[in-house]
């Protein structure tokens, strides 16, 4: 038993199944990558996975504080496919980007029906900074998750709608192997208790030894 019901946000208690088949796959996977010069990397990935007996978690009922009661079950046919864009961008000396996306179609085929948690659309955005001769270096982060089939809090099977979070992280060396560091999460403190399981924003300060 996996218990989760403590969650401020989503709680959940998940029970094992004795009786649940091992999964099966076949996986058609490829992949390109071209490098435009020295500085920019775009890479291309396309997937279609077709599976057999694949476990996955079914909601068998939700209690009246909200705790959501799930079992794993063997879903007899499945699919998976889609495709993954990434780019890399070096900017002079100091600065770097990279993003990416990624389209994702997920089908049980006996219901039609797309997994939970899903999103068939996401992306995400990285810039980082390093300024070796000052010690100091960070980033910043952007994230971004379309909507996907969920069940929420009263048991209702709906489409969760998007959200996009923004983190950053920033370190300064002190002395010698030793620096400070700040790394903010959820910056907007971006909450919605009904859909996603975020505690909001958090703040971590500490020391590094490297």
């Amino acid at each position: 038993m996996l218990d989760h019901s403590g969650l401020t946000s989503q709680p959940y208690i998940a029970y094992g199944n004795p009786d649940l088949t091992p999964e099966t796959s076949t996986s058609f996977n490829a992949g390109t990558e071209y490098h435009f010069n020295s500085s920019t990397v775009v890479r291309l990935n396309v997937f279609n996975n077709h599976l057999t007996n694949m476990i996955n978690s079914r909601l068998d009922s939700v209690t009246s504080e909200g705790v959501q009661m799930y079992t794993y079950e063997n879903l007899n046919e499945a699919f998976t496919r889609g495709m993954e864009w990434d780019m890399t961008l070096r900017m002079f000396t100091y600065f770097r980007f990279t993003g990416g996306y990624s389209f994702l179609e997920t089908e049980d085929v006996k219901t039609g029906k797309s997994f939970y948690n899903r999103p068939r659309h996401s992306a995400r955005v990285k810039f980082d900074w390093k300024f070796s001769e000052f010690g100091f270096s960070g980033n910043i982060r952007w994230r971004y998750i379309g909507e996907r089939l969920v069940v929420n809090i009263r048991g209702e099977e709906i489409f969760a709608p998007y959200y996009a979070l923004w983190s950053t992280r920033v370190k300064q060396k002190i002395w010698g192997s030793l620096s400070a560091y700040i790394s903010v999460i959820n910056i907007f403190d971006y909450q919605n208790r009904d859909y996603v399981a975020l505690p909001g924003r958090l703040i971590y300060l500490g020391l590094e030894v490297n």
